[in-house]
């Protein structure tokens, strides 16, 4: 393993992973991208969402990572960006600039 730290040190110390993305929210006024009459009113809010792993799934993700099979299931961020696509909240130009990120 990288710097030298061992598996069994890793599994005994880790309590959970997280990741997090800030998130536009869709403009209560227009509901869309702003128009130039809004001005960016309705913009001014934000939506964190969080990735966050741990107990089991976290054991499982750590077999994983040394190469055994693993089965584990939680929320991702792209399942939860587009959970908030699908109910309206976030605008779709939000999840294609995650995933333009995600693929580097």
């Amino acid at each position: 393993m990288e710097l030298g730290v061992h598996w069994h040190d890793i599994q005994q110390t880790l309590i959970g992973v997280t990741a997090q993305r800030l998130l536009k929210l869709k403009c209560a006024i227009c509901e869309t991208e702003c128009s130039a009459d809004c001005k960016g009113k309705g913009t001014a809010k934000r939506a964190s969402v969080y990735e966050i792993v741990t107990g089991s799934a976290l054991k499982e993700v750590i077999k994983e990572a040394r190469g055994e099979d693993a089965y584990y299931q939680y929320p991702t961020l792209r399942t939860l960006i587009n959970k908030g696509v699908a109910l309206g909240f976030v605008p779709d130009s939000e999840f294609r600039k995650w995933i333009h990120e995600e693929n580097g």
